[in-house]
C-alpha cells in the first residue's frame, strides 16, 4: 500500500520491476531495464534511457505522465507482428527518441506498427538513427490520429541501406569491367610505331564513379588496379596482326548511404588481337575477358549495428574497336574510332547475417562508343617520339533491365543512357624498344559521372 519516488542518475543502472513507484527520474546517462510489463505514475527524463526487456521479450510500459527528454529502447518482431509499447495515460511533453532494433526480415503484412500512445500533451517522438531498417525498406515514425499516437508508418517507407548495398554491388560490375578495359590507346598506348612486334606491357589505373539515385541506388565507387599482358605477331595474314594474353586485378570501394560500404575484388584473364595497317592507318582491336568478382557488403543499420554478406560470381565480356589513324602535315593527326562492348555477369543468391535474402539476376551491359583523338607527334634527337593528344567521345548504354530481389521484392538497376567522355594524354617512345603512355579522363551523364580517371602504362617490344 505504500509508494516511492526513485531517481537514477550519473550512469546508474537498474534491472528489475518497479511497483508502487509514484515518481521516477532517469537522468545523466542512467538506464532502467524492464524485466516485464511495468507501470509508473510520473516519469521525468533528462538524458536517461528505458530499455524495454531483453532480447526476444516484448513488454509494455504504462505511465501516468511523461516529461523531459530521453530514449526508449524498444524492439519489434516484424515477421510476427510483436512490438514493445509505450502507453501514457495522461499528459506527455518533451522531446524523446525511440531506439528501435532493425531487422533483415519483412513486416508481417502491410499494417502500421503502433509504438506510442499518449492521452494529451505536445510530446514529440523521433527515431534514433533515422528510419528503422525492416528488410527491404526503412520506415519512419509518424504521428497519427486526433491524439498523440505514433506509428512506424508503412506508407512512409524508403529503400533500406541493406537493399541499396545489394543493388549497388550488382550495379558496380559493369563500371569495374569498363574501368579495366578502356580503349586500345588507353590499354596499349601508341602501338603503330614498331608495327606488329612482339612485346609485353603493364598498366596501372584508378577511377572514381558517382552513381545517382536514378540508376537505382546512389553510391560512390573508387577503383584501382593493374593489368599486364604479352603478345606476339601472327605468322599468317598481312604481317600486321598481334595476338596476346592478359591478366590483372582491381579493387573497388563503394561508399553508400548512412556509412554503409562494400568492396569488390576483381580478377581477370583474357585474350586480345590487334591489327594495324601502317599504310592506310586503319586498325582493329578485339578483347575477350573472364572476370571473377569477390563481393563484400557491410551495412550500417539504423540501430547502430552492422550486417555483413559476401558472395562470388563470374562475368564474361568482349570489346571490339575499329578506327583509323590519319596523319596530317607537321606531325598532326586525327584518329576517329568506334567501339562496341558487352558484358554478362552471373546472378547469385546470398543472405546477409541479419536475415536479409538477396537474389541477384544476371547483370547485362551493352555499350556503343564513338569518338576521335587529335594530337601531334614530335620526334626526339635519339629517334624516339612524344605524342600529346586530346580525346572526346560519346557513349550510350543500352541495357536497362537489370533486376535484383530483396526478400522476394524486385528492384531495378538501370545505367542506360548517354554520356560524354573527354581525355587528355601523352604517348612516348624511347630507346627503340620502350614506349609508355599516360592519360587523364573525365565523363558525365544523367546517371553516371566519372570525375576523374588516371591510366599509366609502359610497353617493351623485342
Amino acid at each position: 500500500g505504500g509508494n516511492a519516488a526513485v531517481t537514477l542518475e550519473n550512469a546508474a543502472t537498474l534491472t528489475g520491476r518497479l511497483e508502487n513507484v509514484a515518481e521516477l527520474a532517469i537522468n545523466s546517462g542512467a538506464a532502467w531495464t524492464m524485466v516485464g510489463d511495468g507501470q509508473v505514475g510520473h516519469l521525468a527524463m533528462n538524458g536517461g534511457t528505458v530499455q524495454f526487456g531483453g532480447p526476444g521479450e516484448y513488454v509494455s510500459l504504462s505511465l501516468g505522465s511523461l516529461e523531459g527528454n530521453g530514449t526508449f529502447a524498444m524492439a519489434v518482431d516484424f515477421a510476427n507482428g510483436q512490438a514493445d509499447f509505450l502507453d501514457i495515460v495522461g499528459n506527455a511533453s518533451g522531446e524523446h527518441t525511440l531506439r528501435v532494433t532493425s531487422s533483415g526480415h519483412e513486416l508481417a503484412g502491410d499494417q502500421d506498427v503502433h509504438m506510442v500512445h499518449s492521452g494529451s500533451g505536445d510530446a514529440h517522438f523521433s527515431l534514433d538513427g533515422g528510419p528503422v531498417d525492416v528488410g527491404a525498406y526503412a520506415y519512419d515514425l509518424v504521428r497519427k490520429g486526433p491524439g498523440n499516437d505514433w506509428y512506424l508508418d508503412f506508407s512512409k517507407r524508403v529503400i533500406s541501406p541493406g537493399t541499396q548495398s545489394v543493388m549497388a554491388l550488382a550495379n558496380a560490375t559493369p563500371t569495374i569491367w569498363y574501368g579495366e578495359q578502356t580503349t586500345l590507346r588507353g590499354r596499349l598506348g601508341e602501338v603503330r610505331r614498331n608495327g606488329a612486334q612482339a612485346g609485353s606491357w603493364v598498366r596501372t589505373y584508378g577511377n572514381r564513379y558517382n552513381v545517382s539515385n536514378s540508376a537505382g541506388a546512389a553510391y560512390q565507387q573508387q577503383q584501382q588496379g593493374i593489368s599486364f599482358g604479352t603478345d606476339t605477331a601472327l605468322p599468317i595474314g598481312d604481317g600486321n596482326w598481334l595476338v596476346g594474353v592478359t591478366a590483372g586485378y582491381s579493387k573497388s570501394d563503394l561508399n553508400l548511404v548512412r556509412g554503409s560500404s562494400a568492396t569488390v575484388d576483381s580478377y581477370h584473364i583474357g585474350a586480345y588481337t590487334t591489327w594495324a595497317d601502317p599504310i592506310t592507318g586503319y586498325y582493329f582491336d578485339g578483347v575477350v575477358r573472364l572476370n571473377r568478382f569477390d563481393n563484400n557488403a557491410e551495412v550500417r543499420l539504423s540501430d547502430g549495428g552492422k550486417a555483413k554478406g559476401d558472395y562470388q560470381n563470374l562475368g564474361v565480356g568482349t570489346s571490339l574497336e575499329f578506327g583509323r589513324h590519319i596523319a596530317w602535315s607537321n606531325g598532326y593527326f586525327v584518329e576517329p574510332y568506334a567501339q562496341v562492348a558487352g558484358l554478362v555477369v552471373e546472378g547469385k543468391d546470398y543472405t546477409l547475417d541479419n536475415g536479409m535474402r538477396a537474389e541477384g539476376g544476371r547483370t547485362h551491359s551493352l555499350q556503343a562508343k564513338a569518338g576521335t583523338t587529335v594530337g601531334r607527334t614530335f620526334g626526339t634527337a635519339d629517334g624516339g617520339m612524344i605524342q600529346p593528344y586530346l580525346r572526346v567521345a560519346a557513349v550510350h548504354e543500352f541495357a536497362d533491365g537489370n533486376q535484383v530481389k530483396v526478400n522476394g521484392i524486385t528492384f531495378s538497376n538501370n545505367l542506360s543512357g548517354t554520356r560524354g567522355e573527354a581525355g587528355i594524354g601523352v604517348a612516348a617512345a624511347w630507346a627503340d624498344k620502350w614506349s609508355g603512355h599516360a592519360e587523364f579522363d573525365y565523363s558525365n551523364g544523367s546517371k553516371l559521372e566519372q570525375p576523374w580517371g588516371v591510366n599509366l602504362g609502359v610497353r617493351y617490344t623485342w
